[in-house]
């Protein structure tokens, strides 16, 4: 995960489709990685919430 400047997040959360939380990750840098190796084929929600406390939300497509 990148992000610009003034949307650099602090709390990264990883969503199934059903709302289950598979990760729950604090960062401080601009690029993060997240580990999907164990993640099954499908679609999540991602979100990141910023140190304003500013919310953004993304699907992405996990496919092995």
């Amino acid at each position: 995960i990148w992000s610009p400047d003034d949307k650099t997040p602090s709390h990264i959360l990883v969503y199934d489709l059903n709302g289950k939380k598979l990760k729950d990750l604090f960062t401080t840098g601009k690029l993060t990685s997240i580990d999907v190796s164990t993640f099954n084929n499908g679609v999540y929600n991602l979100l990141l919430i910023n140190q304003k406390g500013i919310r953004f939300s993304k699907k992405f497509i996990v496919q092995k």
